[in-house]
């Protein structure tokens, strides 16, 4: 569904791709999904990273929302490219009950891999992440660099 109805958010198509079918996800539960996205037309990463991060990113965002009042709930995601540079934050309400980023659903050994998987993604490309969790909100910060790799 994602293909006949994408989203021109930037110039790369991938992103592009992800962000409205992660955009119909939030839509579908009422929750606001704020997105400033400066990215060119193709970014010098491997597809399948982008979809790791963007989407784990924005799954977990989608998570822990649905846990919080409908009041309460929001997303806002920014990405740039910049001087080799692509860097992403997702931040989302933090709900009250979370004690830690481990997941909270039962089957622990098939879930809370998406946080592990941003990270190894992010490192395969010279880069890193990010978390903070302060005031009620949860911050995550990616950045993948090309001119080290």
């Amino acid at each position: 569904p994602a293909l006949l109805q994408t989203v021109k958010y930037c110039q790369d198509n991938t992103v592009n791709i992800i962000l409205s079918s992660k955009a119909a996800a939030f839509t579908q539960h009422q929750i606001p999904f704020h997105v400033q996205v400066r990215i060119p037309q193709t970014l010098p990463f491997e597809s399948p990273d982008l979809c790791t991060i963007l989407c784990n990113a924005l799954d977990n965002a989608l998570e822990a929302c649905l846990k919080l009042p409908e009041e309460q709930r929001q997303v806002t995601l920014r990405a740039t490219y910049s001087k080799e540079i692509f860097s992403l934050e997702v931040t989302n309400p933090l709900p009250c009950q979370l004690s830690s980023l481990d997941t909270g659903k039962p089957d622990k050994d098939n879930h809370g891999l998406g946080l592990r998987n941003i990270r190894a993604a992010a490192e395969k490309n010279s880069g890193g992440m990010e978390i903070t969790a302060k005031d009620g909100i949860f911050s995550l910060f990616v950045y993948l660099c090309h001119a080290h790799r």
